[in-house]
Formats: structure tokens, sequence, C-alpha cells
């Protein structure tokens, strides 16, 4: 087992309210512990499914808008392939646009990074559930949305068994 994480080191005392601080300073002091390490970090994921490729940063309170729109009902029912929601124009996104980049960028962020070679394994799969149900591994850190499965949760697998029931073959020793 690898011995936990060293604590942050303390970032000093805070300055003074209204006293100017450098950016360093200023990124120091604010993420030093780890819970906003952590905020940041998940805030930075997030934001990813708001920005779409070919369009403005301005699309991004109608992309937060028109997700939550498509969510709040059963099965997309609002979703329309060639147009949006309520205040869309030709120079936003459509829902086809929408989805297909939340799905992207959904795999961009569960996916193992390419290249590397035979050297580059996947990311074991964290306890807990996925999007699509336990059955098929989670994403680090478990769902993407947080709690269980999005389509309902499965139970897991036993240990050794594969996803459709086979034990999997072991491993071919190293030449």
């Amino acid at each position: 087992l690898a011995p936990p994480p060293a604590a942050a080191p303390a970032a000093g005392p805070a300055p003074a309210p209204g006293a100017a601080v450098s950016a360093a300073a200023w990124l120091a002091a604010t993420h030093a512990v780890e819970a906003d390490r952590a905020i940041a970090h998940q805030h930075a994921k997030l934001s990813r499914f708001l920005k779409l490729g070919g369009f403005g940063d301005e699309t991004k309170p109608y992309v937060r808008s028109r997700i939550a729109e498509l969510a709040s009902g059963r099965c997309l029912c609002e979703y329309v392939w060639d147009g949006g929601g309520s205040g869309w124009s030709d120079s936003l996104p459509t829902d086809a646009d929408l989805l297909v980049h939340l799905f992207a960028t959904y795999l961009d962020l569960v996916a193992p990074p390419s290249g590397g070679g035979a050297a580059a394994k996947p990311p074991a799969a964290a306890a807990g559930s996925s999007l699509f149900g336990s059955a098929f591994g989670a994403p680090p850190g478990g769902s993407l949305f947080g709690g269980s499965s999005l389509l309902g949760a499965a139970p897991r697998p036993a240990a050794g068994s594969s996803l459709f029931g086979a034990a999997p073959a072991p491993a071919a020793a190293p030449a």
C-alpha cells in the first residue's frame, strides 16, 4: 500500500482584507486546501461541457439552459434535431450539435488517453456505478453525475467475472 499523501504546506497568513496580493500568492492561499483543489478540478471538468467548438463563449448561458430543458423531460421530449429551445437562433448550436458534443466530451473525460503504446493501461474501474450501469465499470471517481447509475443500478458482477458472465482469460506471462 502506498503511504497517504502528505498534507498541503501551509500557505502562510492570509493578507489583510483589501490588500494587494500577487496571483501566485492568491493561488497558493486559495488552493492550499484539498477540498478547494477538488472543487476547482471538478469545475474545470464540467466547464468543458459548456464550450462547443465553432461557437463563442456567448453561447454558454444558452447551452446551460438548454441542457437543463432537455434533462427536465422524459426521453429528450424537447429535442429538436435541426433547432433548439426558446431563444434559439442560427448563431446557437442545434440540439443535435449539443448532444453529440455532450457525448464526446463525456467520452473524453472517462476514456484513457490515447498513445503510449503497450505501456499505457486504462485506469482501474472505481467502486460504484457508471453512467450506464455498474456492470460497465465506473469512470474515475464513480458516476459522472454522482450517486448511482443513470439507467438504474445493476448489481456489480462477482470478482473475476466479465461483462458477459464468463471468467476472463488469464493474462499471458511476460516474455
